[in-house]
């Protein structure tokens, strides 16, 4: 009998094919490449595995660095209440592997535990541990690997990293008091497909809360990934450094949504208010701003300005909007298209929504690249949207955020993006979207070091969420910091299950250090032909492979010639860096002319053309001459 249908680790029952560790009333699941990893070492018998045989076993070919075995052990020693420095089950060879300490012993069918039930005999204890069992340590263990990488570059300081290992590495024991983490709330419905309800409701409480002067909360996409397997909210407050933790759950009837809320201190694990919330679905925003002002209240923050309150809609619209914010957060297959679709139906129902607006310029925006429509066309759109926002709220801050965008993306108006952008941060200067699109301002006027700030404040705060690393990664790329952007991109791609943005900006930072090596090692991770394509020339350049250089550069020109006119940068891009200056030039005259040239050729792969006569004429059209863009007044944001 296989192992793969359960054995026993000690007083673990281990189950591989539900990657679920059970002993006694404790089950936990892990990932499932963490459940290969522990297959393997059981099927060793005691014996030591080798580190590079783990990572072919598990991960094949793939495998580019032993950072996903850390993790995977990591979350394996935390299921298991295990620790390396006084292993009971998984013992550290320095240098070499693994071995496991206990012993493995088959496990006949009828010994496979039952699972646990479900019910209650009362409601809300089920509300409770349903909630309890949605949290989800799957990306914590990514934070902890995070925090090691904040360590490296430069961002989180005082911490001590562990010389054993990233698996060990020790959090912040400092926890800011007035801060807190809003974690997303579980779907009670009968028909469990309300999901994006809970999700959109605890997004707006933490919207709400940021704004707070004085508060300090998590980011959306970190909090958010705590989803899956149970974990402890001490553990919680622990890895994001907050005090305190706001989980709830959420149930629609008809018209009628019943809301559960609770805020717990993270430090003890105990209950510091809570509320049920039991009206018709007209009112839910009437509940966020009740729940936000009982939060403040308890953290006991002075509100130095009127309560931040909800934007009211249609309660359809804003159950319509709500699964358009859900779908864009997690773009897959066609959710962007899907999202699109929530956005407009939501405006259909009330035109005058304002964040449904912001969202669909928002989405119009990020989709540029994949839409089926022109390029042209996507643009007009995007800026029709936002500019409808405007008309209805002038003084808006997300729709000001994003119209700021718009203007330096696509009108190439950098002084009026700047101006719109100072207006919006003025207005909400600690929202987080704000901040994301102020680094963007800021690279577009040719302020490198303080995008990169703005970035890694960002991503002190939103150490999991992919968008925090790949936009510091393309700051530190624009900046010179090649090293750095290894840093972020390694972890992201580590993390990753598929072909991330990461990806691409690994293998440019790769180039730019002159690793040619490991540029085409990633180069042959990437699953978007189009990146491929984009990449290629330069990576095979680079290892002095001729015939394949030319190659994959005509293969790029015939992907051009297609139709895909964003294609002509990476051309321009590619004979900068091998240096043909006039094959450069062409083809960013022909890439500006199809209206397709980015806001500003960032990376330093063109610094060498700066005096380039050539260089400073085509900087002046843009409006983007060192004398242009000094003219430009913008504050950077409070960082605090």
């Amino acid at each position: 009998m296989s192992l793969r249908n359960g054995f026993t680790l000690g007083e673990w029952t281990v189950l591989p094919l539900e990657s679920r560790l059970v002993s006694g009333e404790t089950s936990s699941r892990v990932q499932p490449k963490s459940m290969d990893v522990l297959l393997c070492l059981a099927e060793a018998n005691g014996e030591v595995v080798e580190r590079d045989e783990l990572l072919r076993q598990v991960w094949g070919d793939r495998a580019v660095s032993d950072e996903p075995l850390t993790r995977c052990i990591g979350e394996l020693r935390r299921s298991l209440g295990d620790s390396r420095s006084d292993p009971e089950f998984i013992l550290t060879i320095p240098k070499r592997g693994y071995r496991l300490l206990k012993p493995v012993g088959l496990l006949a069918a009828d010994e496979r535990p039952a699972a646990r039930s479900q019910a209650s005999a009362r409601q809300e204890e089920r509300e409770r541990s349903v909630i309890e069992r949605n949290r989800g340590p799957a990306m914590v263990l990514g934070l902890i690997l995070l925090l090691a990488l904040l360590y490296q570059v430069g961002i989180k300081r005082g911490l001590e990293k562990s010389a054993s290992g990233v698996d060990d590495y020790p959090v912040s024991t400092e926890v800011v008091e007035r801060s807190i983490a809003v974690l997303p709330f579980v779907d009670m419905s009968a028909n469990q497909d309300q999901e994006y309800m809970g999700d959109g409701i605890a997004e707006e409480l933490l919207n709400l809360l940021a704004k707070i002067k004085g508060l300090r909360v998590i980011s959306r996409s970190s909090s958010f990934s705590l989803k899956g397997s149970a974990i402890d909210l001490r553990t919680i407050a622990r890895q994001f450094d907050v005090a305190y933790v706001l989980e709830g759950s959420v149930r629609t009837s008809g018209d009628r949504i019943r809301i559960t809320a609770q805020l717990v201190d993270g430090r003890t694990d105990t209950h510091v208010w809570s509320e049920n919330y039991d009206r018709q679905l007209e009112d839910v925003f009437l509940i966020q701003d009740e729940i936000a002002r009982a939060v403040v209240n308890k953290l006991q923050v002075t509100l130095l300005d009127d309560a931040p309150r909800s934007w009211p809609t249609n309660p359809e619209a804003y159950a319509q909007f709500l699964q358009g914010r859900y779908l864009h957060e997690q773009p897959a297959g066609d959710s962007m298209q899907r999202a699109l679709d929530h956005y407009k139906a939501a405006l259909d129902i009330d035109p005058e929504y304002v964040p449904a607006w912001v969202w669909l310029a928002a989405l119009y925006d990020d989709t540029v690249n994949s839409s089926a429509l022109p390029r042209d066309e996507v643009g007009r759109l995007a800026r029709d949207a936002i500019r409808r926002a405007l008309e209805i709220e002038p003084d808006d801050p997300l729709a000001l955020g994003m119209s700021a965008v718009l203007a330096g993306a696509w009108d190439r108006d950098l002084a009026g993006s700047a101006a719109r952008m100072q207006r919006a941060i003025d207005l909400d200067p600690v929202n987080p979207y704000l901040l994301r699109w102020s680094a963007i301002v800021l690279t577009g006027l040719g302020r490198h070091e303080d995008a990169v700030r703005v970035n890694e404040y960002l991503f002190e705060r939103d150490p999991i969420g992919n968008i925090a690393k790949i936009n510091l990664a393309a700051t530190y790329l624009n900046a010179g910091a090649y090293e750095d952007a290894i840093s972020i991109c390694r972890i992201e791609v580590a993390l990753s299950t598929e072909s991330s943005p990461c990806g691409s900006r690994l293998i440019l930072a790769y180039l730019y250090t002159g690793d040619g090596a490991s540029a085409l090692a990633h180069l042959q991770r990437v699953s978007s032909p189009r990146v491929h394509a984009r990449l290629a020339p330069m990576v095979y350049h680079a290892l002095g492979r001729v015939a394949e250089y030319h190659q994959s550069l005509e293969a790029l020109k015939q992907r051009y010639e297609e139709g895909d006119a964003g294609l002509g940068y990476w051309l321009a891009h590619t004979y900068a860096y091998v240096g043909d200056s006039d094959a450069m030039f062409d083809w960013f005259d022909r890439t500006l002319e199809a209206g397709a040239l980015p806001l500003r050729p960032g990376t330093r792969v063109f610094l060498r053309y700066e005096s380039d006569p050539r260089w400073q004429s085509l900087m002046q059209q843009l409006g983007q001459s060192a004398a242009q863009l000094e003219s430009i007044p913008f504050d950077l944001p409070p960082l605090s």
